[in-house]
């Protein structure tokens, strides 16, 4: 038995509410969390970065300090003194006083690299290097005539010194050292140099300290652990494209001042454009790096007081640092969830159980009751379960009881319908008795007229005799089919033609199908083999399968005669004619109708004609010819008589052209055919002022021959 499929369904909707809900929920926590980090991370490094900026401004201030205060002490005031005394042995004595005044300066102050002293033709008179005094070698030189260390009369920091005003201080670039001479460059420094004015106030000299770098160097490295992420320092530039984006300082040594090293290594070959754009125009800033999703905080400060010029400090946190507690809040997150999921696993497969065993009795119930339907589901629980059990019983009880009643409705519908099948073929049984019993009655008509004129000899009595009793057997034939329809028999099977049997059995429910606008057909398949059926019953069966199978039908009459220019001719297929009392004309076939285009019906041979023909029998003036299969020709007055109407009769029954023609031929010249598309061809040659034609025939149907003679004929 197949088992329900609810339990497993329920598990997998719980789970499948469940999972999502719970990895929905974790992504939740966890990017909150990490949103959370990120965030305090960011304003952490924001925080370093700012700091460190600020450091840069103190450590630069500390160092304009110590060279003001320099330029003011009492040893540069006794130098200046001598020079505007002329006094050459004191101002030599004065020169050896400021080299240990400066030395012991340099003593005090670890990050001072070097001090100089330079007379205004740029001639370095005292200087002071990494705790040493550097001695005066070289030949006496002017303005002052004294001994010299070096010139610097050519150098761009030196004359721009010059041009400062009085206490101006200049700083130069940070950047390595070199000496004359040396290949080596010195460690990274800054010069910070200041005027000397005499008391005419005349530029006397420059006072140059340099400042070593690596302070600012272990600073940035503070900042920050190498395992949390790096800083950095970065010169801002624009004006001078060598130096815009170099590294100032950095871990990575190799890296440090590109344009004095040769390695031209920048920021830009680093980080992406939209990073290193922000550092060189904002002066604050936070960022995260696409492409390792790092943080990155830059703060700006200029020494020089500029906002194109200046140093960029870079903080780098790295993101496994900063998120590294995401990692075990994830495994947290994870390992709850799992224990979610187990027990909403456990509540579903008890919620599951619960559910589908009261199901499962209900279906096994409902299968019971489908092989006796005498069985009903015990109602065991009260919850819903128990009243949808209750409600299907009680639907059993009255689904049993309408399909008892219902057989005994089909029962009496089915008497009822026999009975007024009957009933309406009762309507077609006299329509179609009345064409044979009216051939009876022409047939005798036209004898005794043959009688009193004299003009009938004995063989064509015979024939019209034979003409009634063959129409005398079509109506016999027609009340016998109706009672074998309409009792009820035992089968008697006998071989039969299956296409014979299909014409009878469509020829009974022809005029009920056309009264509801059905048109039967049927294809003529050649020669079947015959079967063994009772053909009386088997029309029966065949009545109400083809009551059903409804489509268009032109309505049709047994005759309709349209008199060129007349009324007649107005008529087209599908119009209902009247009587002169006005009840509706007969516009369907007769029920038991030999004739017509549909199912069964096959053109009747003319060797009946023929063989009147040739026994001699007289035709009332009637004549046959090979064009148009001429069943009767123009009466004895020939072709000559004009005053006599020119009729064209079109049957495919002979008998009903034989009557007609010998009906109308004393009067007008009757021409008769047995289809529509000779009787077309002839009045397309000869004309006439009447056609009558019959409505179904199997070439050319009445209703199609008469537009077309309009057409030829209006």
């Amino acid at each position: 038995m197949k088992r329900l499929g609810i339990r497993r369904k329920t598990l997998v909707t719980l789970l499948g509410v469940a999972v999502p809900s719970l990895l929905a929920f974790s992504a939740l926590i966890i990017g909150s969390i990490a949103l959370i980090l990120q965030q305090n991370a960011s304003r952490q490094v924001s925080s370093l970065a700012e700091r460190s900026a600020t450091s840069l401004a103190e450590m630069v201030g500390r160092s304009q300090a110590t060279l003001t205060t320099m330029a003011t002490s009492p040893e540069v005031e006794d130098y200046l003194a001598a020079l505007a005394s002329g006094d050459h042995a004191r101002l030599a004595e004065t020169l050896r006083r400021l080299e240990r005044t400066f030395l012991g300066w340099q003593k005090l102050d670890p990050t001072i690299q070097a001090i100089r002293l330079i007379d205004p033709a740029g001639n370095v008179l005292v200087k002071i290097k990494e705790g040493e005094i550097v001695p005066a070698t070289g030949p006496t030189r002017p303005p002052f005539s004294l001994p010299a260390v070096h010139s610097v009369a050519g150098r761009d920091f030196f004359q721009a010194a010059l041009r400062l005003p009085r206490h101006g201080v200049l700083i130069s670039n940070l950047e390595r050292g070199k000496i004359e001479e040396e290949e080596t460059f010195c460690p990274a420094m800054v010069r910070f140099a200041t005027p000397l004015t005499g008391p005419d106030n005349s530029r006397v000299g420059v006072l140059v300290v340099n400042v070593w770098g690596e302070q600012a160097g272990r600073l940035i490295n503070r900042l920050i652990a190498e395992d949390e992420g790096s800083a950095f320092l970065v010169e801002r530039n624009p004006a001078d494209p060598q130096r815009n984006g170099i590294y100032l300082f950095h871990r990575d040594e190799t890296c440090e001042f590109g344009d004095q090293t040769g390695s031209r290594r920048t920021i830009f070959d680093d980080y992406p454009r939209e990073i290193t754009s922000a550092w060189l125009n904002h002066d604050r800033g936070i960022a995260g790096d696409p492409r390792t999703k790092d943080i990155l905080a830059h703060a700006y400060y200029s020494p020089y007081g500029l906002r194109d010029r200046g140093w960029v400090v870079v903080v780098n946190a790295r993101r496994d640092f900063f998120l590294g507690p995401l990692t075990t809040i994830g495994r947290r997150t994870a390992l709850w969830a799992g224990v979610v999921l187990i027990l909403a696993l456990a509540a579903s497969l008890f919620f599951a159980r619960s559910l589908t065993r009261p199901i499962q009795d209900v279906v096994e119930g409902i299968r019971r009751m489908e092989k006796n339907t005498a069985e009903r589901i015990p109602e065991g629980s009260q919850d819903e379960i128990g009243f949808l059990a209750g409600e299907i019983n009680r639907m059993a009880d009255a689904i049993q009881h309408n399909a008892e009643e219902q057989l005994r409705v089909e029962e009496h519908i089915r008497d009822t319908e026999k009975l007024a099948s009957i009933g309406e073929m009762a309507a077609g049984l006299a329509h179609e008795l009345n064409t044979p019993l009216g051939n009876i009655k022409a047939l005798a008509i036209l004898a005794r007229k043959g009688i009193e004129r004299g003009e009938c000899d004995r063989q064509s009595l015979a024939g019209d005799l034979d003409d009634i009793v063959d129409q005398a057997g079509k109506c016999s034939g027609i009340i016998t089919g109706l009672l074998s329809f309409a009792r009820r028999s035992e089968a008697r099977p006998t071989p039969r033609d299956p296409a014979s049997l299909m014409g009878e059995a469509m020829a009974l429910v022809r005029m009920r199908a056309e009264k509801k606008a059905v048109r039967l057909t049927c294809n003529d398949p050649g020669r079947l083999p015959s079967l063994l059926v009772d053909g009386d019953q088997l029309p029966g069966l065949c009545q109400h399968p083809a009551e059903r199978n409804r489509c268009r039908a032109g309505r049709k009459s047994k005759h309709d005669a349209s008199s060129a220019g007349g009324r007649g001719a107005d008529r087209f297929p599908g119009q209902r004619q009247r009587h002169r009392h006005g009840t509706p004309g007969p516009d369907l076939r007769p029920l038991f109708h030999h004739q017509g285009g549909g199912p069964g019906d096959r053109p009747r041979p003319f060797g009946e004609l023929r063989h009147y023909q040739r026994h001699g029998r007289k035709h009332h003036g009637g004549v046959a010819t090979r064009r148009g299969r001429l069943l009767h020709g123009l009466p004895a007055g020939g072709r000559g008589e004009r005053s006599m109407s020119r009729v064209i009769v079109v049957d495919d029954d002979p008998l009903a052209c034989r009557i007609l023609t010998r009906m109308l031929g004393p009067d007008h010249q009757v021409v008769a055919f047995g289809n529509g598309e000779e009787a077309l061809a002839h009045f397309r040659q000869y004309g006439a002022e009447i056609v009558l034609s019959d409505l179904k025939m199997p070439r050319l149907g009445g209703m199609e021959l008469l537009a077309r003679v309009k057409e030829i004929n209006p």
